[in-house]
């Protein structure tokens, strides 16, 4: 028996690797084979096939054997997939064609983004993806800070697109087969555009006509759908409901937790943990999937608004700094007393906007406002307090909002309220390089893993992705944040909130349009040929 079931697994291993194979069925492959679609309704396909006149088969006596074999076939249901799958399924280019344009520029528009967006319109101030190298069943989770509170998602199908999310009919098979993936309302959506974009404008064309933008869903007025939801660009009932039921799909919530204005997430390098910075001053220490805290740095209430929390690379140190200007710093670990920092330093007498740790956690710089726009400085923590600044720089006129770091390059990069990048050589303490990013202020920066390119955040809503070395535009992406009001966005809070690149190229978005962004950047090979072109 058990020789038995080893043949029968091999033969159908050898069936399923020449149906993966097979290019489709010729169009007349069931002759007048009419199928009425219905959006939303994936069991239409299937009806058709059960109809005794769609068959591959000529009406004959001699033929009526196989029509019944055929159709006892199609009713068996753990069949019903492959019947669909290869009947319906789109015809392969022979040609071998690529798709996609030979342009070079071209290329680097790569694909378009996931769009996850609250049904609530909150603003997405902050967002982490879990680090952990321990936490296998989390390794997908994301947490963002909306305006009212934390919330934890498992973005695995995102991060790793299943193969119906591309194809209708797949999609259809998926819903066949998990009917009802979830039974609670989600507070998200996913969209992919502009594909969902076009889908919407065939649909609605003559009821609410609009122009897209480029790889983002229109910036007009939205509609009200289904569910009460407002997302712009769709008005079709029909179209909304199967975009509610992909993010079923596609987004599961682990938990929420009512804190309200976390403005910045710091998650931990090595271990299942992040920290948050609310605008009341409280620090907390959380772990992935825990409602509790572990910890609290600082008390509600207490000490000005947060601007960043971080952990250093190897995760044995934290750091918080605020709007008075403030760095504290705490030790990390087993036994560890969070009560009192270790370290607390004055390094910007207006505010400290953002830091990052240099090297080891003993240097850190610090991008702030002074009076004297010493706007930019390095601190060595090991110092006493009052001979720490070793080092600071007069740059960014207004104050710099942002600033990222390079070690295997040791390059400091900053942003400033003008909408210009410096770029400092940490070895020799200079200013390298400065060049004009955007013409507003810039809100947030990210560097890339490998250190190929790095990516700037404007308060108009603009990500754009500039190469290290060259520092030559590689990527625009205009309006990608952007919410059009009557009045011009003004407030801390405007534009893109944050940025960050993950390793396998893949850019991580959200802003005051009160959506995130996930999409893929162009690989290290087509940068460095467009680079050299």
């Amino acid at each position: 028996m058990h020789a038995v079931l080893k043949t029968l697994e091999r033969w159908m291993d050898v069936l399923q690797g020449k149906l993966e194979l097979f290019a489709g069925p010729p169009d007349d492959f069931i002759s007048n084979l009419q199928v009425d679609i219905v959006p939303g309704k994936p069991h239409s396909k299937f009806r058709a096939l059960l109809n005794p006149s769609n068959s591959p088969f000529i009406d004959s006596h001699s033929t009526l054997p196989i029509k019944r074999l055929w159709f006892h076939l199609i009713k068996q249901e753990c069949l019903k997939e492959v019947f669909i799958r290869y009947i319906f399924r789109k015809k392969i280019n022979q040609s071998g064609e690529t798709t996609t344009p030979a342009d070079l520029e071209n290329n680097l528009k790569v694909k378009e983004p996931m769009k996850i967006i609250h049904k609530e319109q909150d603003i997405i101030l902050a967002f982490a993806l879990n680090q952990s190298v321990l936490s296998v069943a989390n390794a997908n989770l994301l947490a963002l800070s909306t305006q009212k509170e934390i919330i934890e998602l498992d973005i695995g199908p995102i991060l790793t697109p299943p193969t119906w999310l591309e194809d209708e009919n797949e999609m259809d098979i998926e819903y066949i087969k998990n009917p009802a993936p979830a039974a609670h309302e989600s507070d998200f959506f996913v969209v992919q555009t502009p594909s969902d974009t076009q889908t919407s404008q065939h649909s609605s064309a003559a009821t609410s006509p609009h122009t897209p933008g480029q790889g983002n869903w229109p910036t007009g007025r939205g509609t009200n759908v289904t569910r009460g939801i407002n997302i712009p660009g769709i008005t079709n009932p029909q179209i909304s409901q199967q975009i509610h039921d992909r993010s079923h799909r596609l987004l599961r919530v682990i938990l929420k937790r009512p804190v309200a204005g976390v403005r910045r997430i710091g998650p931990h390098p090595n271990l299942p943990h992040y920290l948050t910075g609310s605008a009341d001053g409280s620090v907390r220490l959380y772990e992935w999937g825990h409602m509790q805290p572990l910890a609290m740095l600082r008390q509600p209430g207490a000490f000005p608004k947060v601007t960043k929390v971080l952990f250093s690379s190897q995760g044995n140190k934290c750091c918080v700094s605020d709007t008075e200007g403030d760095v504290c710093l705490w030790q990390v670990g087993l036994g560890s007393n969070f009560t009192k920092p270790i370290l607390s330093l004055r390094c910007h007498n207006k505010t400290t906007s953002d830091f990052s740790f240099i090297g080891s956690s003993s240097l850190i710089a610090t991008a702030g406002h002074s009076s004297e726009s010493r706007n930019v400085c390095l601190w060595d923590t090991l110092l006493p307090p009052r001979s720490a600044c070793v080092h600071s720089f007069i740059c960014h006129e207004h104050g710099c909002p942002a600033i990222v770091y390079a070690p295997h390059h040791q390059l400091l990069i900053s942003g400033g309220r003008k909408g210009e990048v410096c770029i400092f050589d940490i070895r020799q303490r200079q200013l390298r390089h400065t060049f004009q990013a955007h013409d507003v202020p810039i809100r947030c920066l990210a560097m890339d893993p490998e250190e190929e390119y790095f990516v700037t955040g404007s308060a108009e809503g603009d990500i754009k992705v500039w190469g290290l070395d060259v520092h030559q535009l590689v990527v625009n992406f205009p309006g990608e944040h952007s919410k059009s009001t009557f009045f011009k966005n003004i407030g801390s809070t405007s534009g893109v909130t944050q940025v960050a690149i993950g390793p396998e190229h893949n850019l991580f978005s959200c802003g005051i349009d009160g959506s995130m962004k996930f999409r893929s950047l162009p690989e290290r090979e087509t940068m460095v040929r467009y680079w050299t072109a």
